[in-house]
Protein backbone atom coordinates (compact mmCIF):
# COMPACT_ATOMS: atom_id res chain seq x y z
CA UNK A 1 0.00 0.00 0.00
CA UNK A 2 1.21 3.79 -0.57
CA UNK A 3 -0.54 6.22 1.44
CA UNK A 4 0.56 9.41 -1.16
CA UNK A 5 -2.69 8.91 -4.11
CA UNK A 6 -0.57 10.99 -6.48
CA UNK A 7 2.55 8.52 -5.88
CA UNK A 8 0.13 5.59 -5.73
CA UNK A 9 -1.90 6.71 -9.14
CA UNK A 10 1.95 7.10 -10.74
CA UNK A 11 2.48 3.36 -9.66
CA UNK A 12 -1.07 1.81 -11.06
CA UNK A 13 -0.55 4.55 -14.37
CA UNK A 14 3.13 3.20 -15.03
CA UNK A 15 2.69 -0.48 -14.41
CA UNK A 16 -0.78 -0.42 -16.48
CA UNK A 17 1.16 1.21 -19.25
CA UNK A 18 3.29 -1.83 -19.19
CA UNK A 19 0.38 -4.08 -18.78
CA UNK A 20 -1.05 -3.28 -21.88
CA UNK A 21 2.30 -3.20 -23.85
CA UNK A 22 2.79 -7.17 -22.33
CA UNK A 23 -0.35 -7.85 -23.69
CA UNK A 24 0.09 -6.21 -27.23
CA UNK A 25 3.12 -8.73 -27.06
CA UNK A 26 1.34 -11.93 -25.90
CA UNK A 27 -1.54 -11.50 -28.53
CA UNK A 28 1.35 -10.81 -31.18
CA UNK A 29 3.71 -13.45 -29.84
CA UNK A 30 4.04 -16.60 -32.03
CA UNK A 31 6.20 -18.97 -30.17
CA UNK A 32 5.00 -20.64 -26.80
CA UNK A 33 7.91 -19.34 -24.74
CA UNK A 34 6.73 -16.06 -26.09
CA UNK A 35 3.53 -16.24 -25.03
CA UNK A 36 4.54 -17.79 -21.66
CA UNK A 37 6.85 -14.87 -21.22
CA UNK A 38 4.91 -12.31 -21.81
CA UNK A 39 1.78 -13.59 -19.75
CA UNK A 40 4.34 -13.67 -16.88
CA UNK A 41 4.50 -9.86 -17.67
CA UNK A 42 1.20 -9.02 -17.65
CA UNK A 43 0.32 -10.82 -14.41
CA UNK A 44 3.46 -9.03 -12.85
CA UNK A 45 1.96 -5.11 -14.11
CA UNK A 46 -1.60 -6.40 -12.94
CA UNK A 47 -0.27 -7.65 -9.35
CA UNK A 48 2.29 -4.54 -8.87
CA UNK A 49 -0.44 -1.99 -10.72
CA UNK A 50 -3.02 -2.49 -7.39
CA UNK A 51 -0.63 -3.34 -5.05
CA UNK A 52 -0.45 0.92 -3.92
CA UNK A 53 -4.56 0.68 -2.76
CA UNK A 54 -5.76 -1.03 0.17
CA UNK A 55 -7.99 -3.44 -1.38
CA UNK A 56 -5.28 -5.21 -2.92
CA UNK A 57 -4.81 -6.63 0.71
CA UNK A 58 -7.48 -8.63 0.19
CA UNK A 59 -5.75 -10.77 -2.59
CA UNK A 60 -4.02 -13.63 -1.06
CA UNK A 61 -0.36 -13.63 -0.67
CA UNK A 62 -0.08 -17.44 -1.28
CA UNK A 63 -1.40 -16.84 -4.33
CA UNK A 64 0.84 -14.51 -5.49
CA UNK A 65 3.80 -16.84 -4.09
CA UNK A 66 2.62 -19.74 -5.83
CA UNK A 67 1.77 -18.20 -9.17
CA UNK A 68 5.16 -16.07 -8.98
CA UNK A 69 7.25 -18.47 -8.11
CA UNK A 70 6.16 -20.67 -11.15
CA UNK A 71 6.98 -17.65 -13.02
CA UNK A 72 10.42 -17.33 -11.84
CA UNK A 73 10.98 -21.27 -12.42
CA UNK A 74 9.51 -20.70 -16.29
CA UNK A 75 13.07 -18.27 -16.78
CA UNK A 76 14.90 -20.92 -14.78
CA UNK A 77 13.48 -23.19 -17.55
CA UNK A 78 13.49 -21.40 -20.57
CA UNK A 79 17.57 -20.48 -19.45
CA UNK A 80 18.56 -24.03 -18.97
CA UNK A 81 16.98 -25.11 -22.14
CA UNK A 82 17.67 -22.27 -24.47
CA UNK A 83 14.86 -22.81 -27.05
CA UNK A 84 15.81 -20.93 -30.35
CA UNK A 85 13.39 -18.46 -30.45
CA UNK A 86 12.32 -15.86 -33.36
CA UNK A 87 15.85 -14.53 -33.59
CA UNK A 88 18.31 -17.20 -32.56
CA UNK A 89 19.92 -16.82 -29.11
CA UNK A 90 21.77 -13.45 -30.12
CA UNK A 91 18.53 -11.60 -31.66
CA UNK A 92 16.15 -9.10 -30.30
CA UNK A 93 13.43 -10.49 -27.54
CA UNK A 94 12.84 -11.85 -24.43
CA UNK A 95 15.20 -15.14 -24.74
CA UNK A 96 17.96 -14.38 -26.92
CA UNK A 97 20.64 -14.34 -23.75
CA UNK A 98 21.12 -16.45 -20.94
CA UNK A 99 21.31 -13.51 -18.80
CA UNK A 100 17.65 -11.70 -19.52
CA UNK A 101 16.41 -15.17 -18.47
CA UNK A 102 18.04 -15.11 -15.26
CA UNK A 103 17.50 -11.28 -14.75
CA UNK A 104 13.63 -11.90 -15.50
CA UNK A 105 13.53 -14.99 -13.20
CA UNK A 106 14.77 -12.92 -10.63
CA UNK A 107 12.29 -10.32 -11.23
CA UNK A 108 9.56 -13.08 -10.39
CA UNK A 109 11.33 -13.91 -7.29
CA UNK A 110 11.43 -10.40 -6.66
CA UNK A 111 7.44 -10.18 -7.11
CA UNK A 112 7.48 -13.33 -4.58
CA UNK A 113 9.64 -11.93 -1.79
CA UNK A 114 6.95 -8.46 -2.16
CA UNK A 115 4.43 -11.14 -1.20
CA UNK A 116 6.31 -12.44 1.77
CA UNK A 117 7.81 -9.17 2.62
CA UNK A 118 4.20 -7.46 2.86
CA UNK A 119 2.35 -10.41 4.72
CA UNK A 120 5.76 -9.76 7.39
CA UNK A 121 5.16 -5.66 7.41
CA UNK A 122 1.44 -6.76 8.39
CA UNK A 123 2.05 -8.96 10.75
CA UNK A 124 2.15 -12.51 9.34
CA UNK A 125 -2.07 -12.86 9.37
CA UNK A 126 -4.21 -13.63 6.07
CA UNK A 127 -5.64 -11.15 3.74
CA UNK A 128 -9.15 -11.03 5.69
CA UNK A 129 -6.93 -10.45 8.85
CA UNK A 130 -5.28 -7.41 7.12
CA UNK A 131 -8.95 -6.15 5.62
CA UNK A 132 -9.99 -6.11 9.19
CA UNK A 133 -7.43 -4.90 11.08
CA UNK A 134 -7.18 -2.16 8.73
CA UNK A 135 -11.02 -0.90 8.91
CA UNK A 136 -10.09 1.28 11.88
CA UNK A 137 -7.33 2.90 10.18
CA UNK A 138 -7.08 5.93 7.93
CA UNK A 139 -4.94 5.51 4.87
CA UNK A 140 -2.08 7.73 6.24
CA UNK A 141 -2.17 5.25 9.44
CA UNK A 142 -1.87 1.90 7.04
CA UNK A 143 0.99 3.23 5.41
CA UNK A 144 3.04 4.47 8.25
CA UNK A 145 2.40 0.42 9.48
CA UNK A 146 3.95 -0.62 6.60
CA UNK A 147 7.02 1.64 5.87
CA UNK A 148 7.78 1.29 9.89
CA UNK A 149 7.38 -2.56 9.13
CA UNK A 150 9.90 -2.64 6.63
CA UNK A 151 13.02 -1.56 9.00
CA UNK A 152 11.97 -3.75 11.80
CA UNK A 153 12.39 -7.04 10.17
CA UNK A 154 15.36 -8.89 10.47
CA UNK A 155 18.75 -7.57 9.33
CA UNK A 156 18.40 -10.63 6.38
CA UNK A 157 15.28 -9.45 5.15
CA UNK A 158 16.05 -5.84 4.71
CA UNK A 159 19.54 -7.44 2.84
CA UNK A 160 17.43 -8.88 0.70
CA UNK A 161 14.90 -6.36 -0.39
CA UNK A 162 18.05 -3.71 -0.47
CA UNK A 163 19.78 -6.97 -2.54
CA UNK A 164 16.67 -6.51 -4.81
CA UNK A 165 16.84 -2.96 -4.97
CA UNK A 166 20.40 -3.12 -5.96
CA UNK A 167 19.79 -5.34 -8.75
CA UNK A 168 16.94 -3.31 -10.57
CA UNK A 169 18.87 -0.29 -10.11
CA UNK A 170 21.76 -2.04 -12.19
CA UNK A 171 18.93 -3.51 -14.43
CA UNK A 172 17.39 0.29 -15.09
CA UNK A 173 21.02 1.67 -15.93
CA UNK A 174 21.91 -0.93 -18.41
CA UNK A 175 18.01 -0.71 -20.22
CA UNK A 176 18.82 2.97 -20.42
CA UNK A 177 22.37 2.77 -21.97
CA UNK A 178 20.55 0.16 -24.16
CA UNK A 179 18.18 2.57 -25.30
CA UNK A 180 20.50 5.33 -26.17
CA UNK A 181 22.63 3.16 -28.20
CA UNK A 182 21.81 2.32 -31.68
CA UNK A 183 19.33 -0.32 -31.77
CA UNK A 184 19.12 -3.05 -33.52
CA UNK A 185 16.88 -3.51 -36.49
CA UNK A 186 13.71 -4.63 -35.79
CA UNK A 187 12.85 -8.47 -36.38
CA UNK A 188 9.43 -8.73 -38.25
CA UNK A 189 8.77 -12.35 -35.91
CA UNK A 190 9.41 -9.97 -32.81
CA UNK A 191 6.35 -9.87 -30.69
CA UNK A 192 7.73 -6.20 -30.02
CA UNK A 193 10.31 -3.91 -31.53
CA UNK A 194 13.50 -3.70 -29.97
CA UNK A 195 12.90 0.28 -28.62
CA UNK A 196 9.68 -0.94 -27.20
CA UNK A 197 10.83 -4.12 -25.90
CA UNK A 198 14.47 -2.17 -24.19
CA UNK A 199 11.32 0.92 -22.62
CA UNK A 200 9.51 -1.91 -21.40
CA UNK A 201 12.21 -3.31 -19.46
CA UNK A 202 13.22 -0.08 -18.61
CA UNK A 203 9.88 0.73 -16.46
CA UNK A 204 9.61 -2.27 -15.04
CA UNK A 205 12.92 -2.24 -13.33
CA UNK A 206 12.20 1.23 -12.25
CA UNK A 207 9.07 0.44 -10.94
CA UNK A 208 10.41 -2.59 -8.87
CA UNK A 209 13.21 -0.31 -7.54
CA UNK A 210 10.70 2.55 -6.29
CA UNK A 211 7.86 -0.54 -5.45
CA UNK A 212 11.19 -1.36 -2.67
CA UNK A 213 12.18 1.76 -1.57
CA UNK A 214 8.79 3.14 -1.23
CA UNK A 215 7.81 0.25 1.01
CA UNK A 216 10.90 1.22 2.52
Amino acid sequence: MIPDPVLAWVFTVCFGATGVVSLVALVRSRTWTDRGSYFAHVLMSVSMAVMPWAWSMAIPALLQIVVFTAAALWYVGLAVLRPQTHAGPEGPGHHHRTGYLVYHAAMMAAMVWMSVLMTLMMGGGTSGDHMHDMGGMDMGGAGTAVMTGLWAQPVWAVIVTVAFVAMFVAAAVWFLVDLVRAPEGPTPTAPLSPIAQTLLNLVMAIGMAASFLVMG
